[in-house]
């Protein structure tokens, strides 16, 4: 995914650049991703919606807390 300084997408009578923070926590915070496969299909997951709702994930960490 490329990361540009000034990249803003355009409609017709707009002009926009939204960014979110999103925070994961599972239910409980147990420390599920710490098995490599649940990790694996979280981050398959979160790319897939990515690319369906056209979406630049510019960073993805998942961090042990």
């Amino acid at each position: 995914m490329t990361e540009q300084a000034n990249y803003y997408r355009k409609l017709s009578h707009s002009t926009y650049d939204c960014r979110y923070h999103i925070v994961f926590i599972p239910k409980y915070r147990y420390q599920v991703l710490e098995n490599e496969k649940v990790r694996q299909f979280i981050q398959t997951v979160f790319e897939q919606i990515c690319q369906w709702k056209d979406i630049e994930l510019h960073q993805e960490s998942f961090q042990k807390f």
